[in-house]
């Protein structure tokens, strides 16, 4: 059959070779998918919020997704999250960096450690790395309805990279260079948080917190009033990371005190919103010292923000409800005054039901070989969407 005879013929020669051609090429012949980090999620809001990821302008976070194990083999060409379906998010400012660098490869649920380079069972594959900017999120039209993947945040890969699933999913993030438009003083180790949709990852139950004190009473020299607050999360029984089944863990953090000096934070079961006025001091003092108070010391960095981490620590039910207040100490950098930060308390959460293999650690230097104990908490680890072929 000659199909080049007439102008009718070439036309037709043409149009078989278009459609020749589109059937062999890459993208016909394996065409994108979607996949998610917790498939009851993909079209349903978390009811969480991922609030540390992104939230400062030099940092690392590793985190590790068990729930794709298994599920056969993915050539992955992108992530993307979405922000929280919140009706406003008031602090998830527009920032950038000039560069956030994504890494991926199989990783271990039962081995994973701080230790930032051990987690990885197979080679680093570097599939992102340029500079990126976060635009603010804006007022939800549909309060409480989760909103579109990928319209904030999502990392384009450079080259695919082909999960084989055998074994978890591990994704190393470095966030360097940060800006903000809205807080110029976000260069230094600053938390700002950038609300993504979260789910109780982990079956972790993180507790609520009141905030006491006055704001007027500030470290000399600082804008900010100073801190000291709690923070506890208790760990489900389930497949959460082995150290932390069936237990909790204490975060204390404690912002704007001197710089570069020491900080005493103070821990009871008791205390008053009221507070209680001390000779000399600005601050109240929020926790009852006719109650047992343990002192837990700690040593403030070059912007005035300490940590205490305990954990982890024993859990029993009658604990759920009880309420945790927390104050610091601290001698004023200036007048060398002793002086209190505010304070407030923490309440005690009841164990959840645990369903997800998913754990985080992170560190405020994003070359760190090490982060923090680990995390099972969706307060790092936001839902994510990939697409594969």
């Amino acid at each position: 059959m000659n199909f080049s005879v007439s102008t009718s013929g070439t036309t037709l020669v043409c149009a078989l070779a278009a459609v020749f051609a589109s059937m062999t090429t890459p993208l016909a012949r394996a065409q994108t998918k979607l996949a998610y980090s917790i498939p009851g999620f993909a079209n349903t809001e978390g009811g969480y919020q991922s609030f540390y990821f992104g939230s400062l302008p030099r940092a690392r976070y590793q985190l590790l997704e068990g729930s794709l194990k298994g599920k056969g083999l993915k050539t992955i060409t992108e992530l993307s999250f979405r922000a929280d379906g919140a009706l406003i998010l008031p602090f998830s400012f527009e920032r950038s960096w000039t560069k956030v660098e994504l890494r991926v490869a199989e990783g271990d649920f039962d081995s994973f450690s701080e230790h930032f380079d051990s987690n990885n069972k197979s080679p680093w594959v570097t599939v992102f790395s340029k500079p990126m900017k976060w635009p603010a999120i804006a007022t939800n039209p549909n309060p409480g309805q989760p909103r579109a993947w990928g319209a904030e945040v999502k990392f384009p890969f450079s080259k695919a990279w082909t999960y084989t699933s055998r074994k978890d999913l591990l994704l190393d993030f470095r966030f360097v260079g940060g800006t903000m438009p809205r807080n110029l003083r976000w260069s230094r180790p600053e938390i700002v948080p950038y609300d993504l949709d979260g789910v109780g990852a982990g079956g972790t139950a993180d507790s609520s917190y009141i905030a006491a004190g006055l704001s007027s009473c500030r470290n000399t020299g600082f804008i900010d009033s100073p801190y000291m607050w709690a923070y506890a999360s208790v760990y489900a029984k389930g497949p959460t990371p082995k150290p932390f089944a069936g237990k909790m863990s204490l975060e204390l953090n404690g912002t704007s005190t001197a710089p570069n000096s020491p900080v005493v934070a103070m821990i009871s079961f008791g205390g008053s919103v009221s507070g209680l006025v001390l000779p000399g001091i600005c601050q109240r003092l929020y926790v009852d010292f006719q109650q047992p108070v343990v002192l837990l010391p700690a040593f403030a960095n070059n912007v005035g923000a300490s940590s205490i981490y305990l954990g982890p620590i024993p859990y029993t039910q009658f604990m759920v409800g009880l309420k945790l207040w927390s104050q610091g100490i601290y001698v004023d950098s200036v007048t060398n005054a002793l002086s209190l930060t505010r304070g407030g308390f923490a309440t005690f959460p009841p164990q959840q039901t645990n369903n997800y293999r998913r754990a985080v650690t992170w560190n405020y230097d994003p070359s760190a070989p090490r982060g923090t104990p680990i995390d099972p908490s969706c307060r790092f680890f936001p839902l994510f969407q990939i697409k594969y072929r």
